[in-house]
């Protein structure tokens, strides 16, 4: 990568992180944000992580199991992630819908930094056009206003290859181990 591309890296990550966030402010206040109820899936996942925020909230390795085990979708990855926002936010399926639109932001920039460490030459030019592509993607912006494992999928699976780039550039075994770990938590 050449010296003078990091400082310009981080000028379109800000740019990013910006329109993104315009997005997201956007999306939610759309009508029927916060009234329209989800649907089958998405209220499975907003379900179980209330049910496992209450668990952590009372501090009962009981309650964990027995959610764990009840969980409707498998694994519960997705809820156990949003748990923490329920506890912090409230029980609500709102905060899962939010959730997910906010993990847009890392999930595209994510995509920005793979991208710009795919190419020693290129990588920025490679970075911005994936990440813009991502975000301007109306499909993308449909699954931001869906409590699903679409825009965090995206978020793990395109860590997952980050990490492998690195591996790949460096040989470090810690970049691998982090290459598998990004692909546990994905599926």
């Amino acid at each position: 990568m050449l010296r003078e591309s990091k400082p310009l890296a981080v000028v379109v990550a800000v740019i990013l992180i910006y329109f993104m966030s315009r997005l997201i402010l956007m999306l939610l206040g759309l009508d029927g944000w916060a009234t329209r109820p989800p649907l089958w899936d998405p209220a499975t996942h907003a379900l179980d992580g209330i049910h496992f925020a209450r668990a952590f909230r009372h501090l009962s390795p009981k309650e964990f199991i027995v959610q764990l085990h009840n969980s409707a979708m498998w694994p519960p990855v997705i809820p156990l992630l949003q748990a923490p926002f329920q506890m912090a936010l409230g029980e609500h399926w709102v905060i899962s819908r939010e959730w997910t639109a906010w993990m847009a932001i890392p999930a595209v920039l994510i995509v920005f930094l793979t991208g710009y460490v795919s190419h020693k030459r290129f990588g920025l030019i490679v970075g911005t056009i994936a990440a813009s592509l991502l975000a301007v993607s109306p499909h993308f912006q449909d699954y931001c206003m869906q409590e699903m494992l679409e825009i965090p999928g995206i978020f793990f699976c395109t860590l997952a290859l980050f990490f492998y780039i690195c591996f790949l550039r460096g040989q470090k075994i810690k970049l691998w181990q982090w290459t598998c770990l990004a692909g546990i938590v994905l599926f």
